[in-house]
């Protein structure tokens, strides 16, 4: 059977941009389906903001416990100035999960809820597409698990 893509890959974080890079580099025919933000939750929500935010927490500490090498400090902490730290951070990393940019390495980037057919097929804004392979990297979801006690 003949597919329009050697891989079709379900969602744009690190994993999915990830897999998508290295099929391109290999020469595949690509397709990469987003739902939400190119980058997904690290670049967006979670592992580049809170590093971010961190990094400044951990040089107020450092700032704070200066007097134990003999420096006297005072120090301002502006929240707003820290958090537009972290919204110019993710700005600075965007433009390498950006649409523009994988459809530049050869990428077909679409957007919308897909749906899988069978197992070569996806659904995407009503129209089918066909893959030799569908890679599923839609992310997970933090849960609490049913253990008693925690």
């Amino acid at each position: 059977m003949k597919y329009k893509y050697n891989m079709i890959i379900l969602g744009a974080g690190s994993a999915g941009l990830t897999a998508t890079t290295g099929g391109v580099t290999l020469g595949a025919r690509v397709m990469l389906i987003e739902n939400n933000k190119m980058g997904g939750d690290c670049l967006n929500y979670g592992c580049i903001p809170s590093k971010t935010f961190l990094k400044s927490a951990r040089l107020a500490r450092l700032i704070n416990k200066s007097d134990e090498y003999g420096l006297k400090t005072t120090m301002d902490i502006s929240v707003p100035s820290i958090m537009k730290r972290v919204k110019d951070v993710v700005a600075q990393i965007e433009p390498h999960d950006s649409k523009l940019h994988y459809e530049k390495m050869g990428v077909d980037v679409r957007f919308g809820e897909a749906k899988i057919v069978d197992c070569h097929t996806v659904m995407l804004n009503n129209k089918e597409y066909t893959g030799k392979s569908i890679l599923i990297a839609t992310g997970t979801k933090a849960i609490i698990p049913p253990i008693k006690g925690l």
